[in-house]
């Protein structure tokens, strides 16, 4: 039996022919992909700068609230101190005031007794005026030292 060798070389060939039309399909689906991947790629890239951009805005943006915050507690410490400082001037002007009326209700009561002298003893009389000195000499140093607290 002979065969012909012909259907065979048709054969081979038309396995070549399709072998090599299945590789230009596969290589024109993967250009097709990459092209498609290339595309995906530079869309992400550009999405990418923008989202750092963004993300470098809103650091910048962080960073002058922190700022501003810095500011503002050492602001409010500030006025916290000056508050108490303040209160505590309050406290002690009150007392000098209350010192110094105290002195003068005292000192009028000293000329009180000097007028209606006959009616006490000599020595209490200077007792009362020692002790009457000695407590408005007490307040008037008090009120001197207020001043110079708040003139330094």
């Amino acid at each position: 039996m002979t065969f012909s060798r012909r259907p065979l070389i048709i054969a081979i060939l038309s396995l070549v022919g399709l072998g090599t039309a299945y590789s230009l399909l596969v290589g024109t689906l993967w250009f097709i992909e990459a092209r498609s991947a290339r595309s995906t790629v530079s869309e992400l890239s550009i999405t990418l700068a923008e989202e750092q951009a963004s993300l470098e805005t809103l650091s910048t943006d962080t960073e002058k609230l922190a700022s501003a915050a810095e500011e503002n507690v050492t602001t409010i410490g500030d006025l916290a101190n000056t508050r108490a400082q303040a209160q505590d001037n309050f406290i002690l002007y009150g007392f000098t005031a209350f010192y110094l009326a105290e002195c003068v209700r005292e000192r009028e009561e000293l000329i009180d007794v000097i007028k209606h002298r006959y009616d006490y003893y000599l020595w209490s009389i200077r007792a009362v005026e020692s002790d009457l000195n000695a407590y408005c000499q007490e307040a008037h140093a008090l009120y001197l030292d207020l001043l110079a607290e708040d003139e330094g």
